[in-house]
């Protein structure tokens, strides 16, 4: 694992670690708040889909003697208003999780956390990458952050988790695309951007950890019912929405749930990573 220090007037030694980072935001936060007038009921709202995305990792923290203590603990979330910072090393010094399954962990958290909150009717996008990180309580001090945000801010126009090409390539260089999971973890469209599979984090989970050898038809079923239910959430909020801007960003998730569910707008999205910063395509 590479560690960079960093030493303040004091002499004290601050440690930044190699990680994978990833920015994250809440769609339409602003409106909320203007919808909200003070009375704390869309911030009831908000809180408690918060809290549900996280009890899981907060449960586990809590375990005594969890064998994956040290993980748990270096799985960092971080929030200011709408915006989250996710963070976990590359690896660990002990040598118990490797870059792979630290990946793949990482995305199915971010996933869960994101699905959670588009259930209570909050939409989520952000950009994910990795690079030198530093956090405790009250500092976030990180190279990684910066790049992730970012790629969210000028990049991220519809409700995704955009790869950044630094972490595209490493990617790739380890070998992810030989991987039996990877047609399902990566996803890029006709414009090149590249971003994580909004719903396939439980095949990917199940695939990786050995759980299943191959996708089978009970894995399909689970997944569809689960889109099923986000594809009322949507419909909703076009509806809605109809006659202002914000409504683009539903409808491209309905059309990219309908890719996932039957093949659907096949000539505008595809399986695996988009390219290299030499043209190269990754499938």
């Amino acid at each position: 694992m590479t560690v960079n220090k960093i030493e303040d007037n004091n002499a004290q030694e601050y440690k930044t670690k190699e990680s994978f980072v990833a920015f994250v935001d809440i769609l339409g936060f602003s409106q909320m708040i203007v919808e909200d007038g003070g009375k704390g009921e869309t911030l009831k709202v908000v809180k408690d889909a918060i809290a549900s995305a996280t009890k899981l990792l907060e449960e586990r923290k809590a375990i005594h003697n969890h064998p994956y203590a040290f993980w748990y603990k270096e799985f960092q979330v971080k929030s200011f208003s709408d915006c989250f910072c996710f963070s976990i090393p590359l690896e660990f010094d002990n040598g118990e999780k490797d870059y792979k399954q630290n990946f793949v962990a990482f995305y199915v958290w971010i996933q869960a956390f994101c699905n959670t909150l588009l259930k209570a009717g909050f939409l989520c996008r952000g950009g994910i990458t990795q690079g030198w990180h530093y956090s405790d309580d009250k500092i976030i001090f990180s190279k990684a952050l910066v790049d992730a945000y970012l790629l969210e801010s000028k990049k991220a126009n519809h409700p995704l988790i955009l790869i950044h090409q630094d972490l595209i390539d490493n990617l790739v260089q380890k070998g992810f695309g030989e991987q039996h999971y990877y047609q399902y973890m990566f996803v890029h469209d006709t414009t090149g951007r590249s971003f994580l599979h909004p719903f396939n984090y439980s095949i990917v989970d199940e695939l990786f950890f050995g759980f299943v050898e191959q996708v089978n038809g009970k894995l399909i079923e689970e997944r569809s019912e689960l889109i099923e239910v986000f594809l009322s959430i949507i419909e909703r909020n076009i509806e809605k929405l109809i006659g202002r801007s914000e409504v683009d960003k539903w409808q491209w998730l309905k059309e990219f749930s309908h890719y996932t569910l039957s093949g659907q707008y096949y000539d505008r999205f595809s399986p695996g990573l988009f390219r290299s910063r030499k043209g190269k395509e990754y499938k």
